[in-house]
């Protein structure tokens, strides 16, 4: 028996692949693939028994890879573990032959929940009972995403003098931007915590103000994750967008200066072994009046 797991990111493959080893499914063979494309090429090759796709990759999308499967006749058992939220996506998932969508960040009991309805087992649900917005919440996600323990409080927001990484959502019915802001500490240790780098490593990337392409990519993956927490579904339909490495603020789209009451959220960010840094978001308060005057 298989499982194959299909993410363009080396990071969250091992994440699904140590919740599926947590969730007692380490005896179960599996294989990896960095998009569709991939993916099909080990189907047709490999005895699969189950597939588990990220939806947004290069080359060919998971929907794209679920619809060629179906076109071929393959009835191959198939889940979605992706970012993406929306009614309208899982509806053209489910309507398209996928088995399952869970989440991320999800709850590895979840997962394996939904693997053993397919493959059979005994897993039960859980849940961490997580507010959007709150700073647990940040904290909750973050602990599930990178297995380890992680204490978010409030604190004042990035320093001024600090190289940040910014991740910008945007909702795309209105063009309306929220940011996450990361002190260039608190990006380089969530994004090498995602690879299980030591932290001493990351405390000299931080010292040097570097982040390493791969340690970029991470915080991208980290950033996408925290979707829900920048930008709560109440607030419109956003997505992550780009990240960005800045050093003053007002490069920031639709803002000519950010004021302290700009600040939606600012926070400390400790990750259990690694430095600890300030994060916050900005642009969530704009968003939510201009949702709320459109309604009225």
């Amino acid at each position: 028996m298989a499982i194959l797991v299909v993410d363009d990111s080396r990071a969250m493959r091992m994440i699904v692949l140590r919740e599926l080893r947590k969730g007692g499914w380490d005896s179960v063979g599996t294989l990896e693939a960095d998009n569709g494309r991939a993916a099909l090429d080990v189907v047709r090759s490999e005895k699969v028994d189950l597939i588990l796709s990220d939806w947004n990759m290069p080359d060919m999308t998971g929907i794209e890879l679920l619809c060629e499967l179906r076109r071929d006749g393959s009835k191959l058992p198939f889940g979605f573990v992706t970012s993406e939220s929306s009614g309208e996506i899982r509806r053209r998932a489910l309507e398209s032959g996928a088995d399952f969508v869970v989440v991320k960040p999800f709850q590895g009991d979840d997962l394996c929940r939904e693997v053993a309805v397919l493959l059979g087992g005994n897993q039960t649900a859980g849940g961490d009972g997580t507010v959007p917005g709150a700073p647990g919440s940040m904290a909750s996600i973050l602990a599930g995403l990178l297995g380890r323990e992680v204490e978010c409080y409030e604190g004042p927001p990035p320093g001024k003098d600090k190289v940040r990484a910014v991740a910008r959502y945007c909702d795309a019915s209105s063009g309306r931007s929220v940011f996450l802001v990361a002190e260039m500490t608190a990006a380089v240790a969530m994004g090498a915590a995602l690879s299980r780098i030591p932290g001493r490593q990351a405390e000299e990337w931080s010292g040097a103000r570097a982040m390493p392409d791969a340690i970029q990519q991470n915080f991208y993956e980290v950033a996408n994750v925290l979707t829900k927490v920048a930008a709560p579904a109440e607030a419109g339909h956003f997505s992550l967008q780009e990240v960005m490495i800045v050093v003053d603020l007002e490069e920031l789209p639709g803002f000519e200066k950010v004021a302290e009451d700009d600040w939606d959220q600012s926070l400390k960010v400790a990750i259990e072994g690694y430095p600890i840094g300030a994060a916050g978001f900005i642009g969530l308060k704009r968003a939510e009046s201009v949702a709320v005057q459109g309604a009225k």
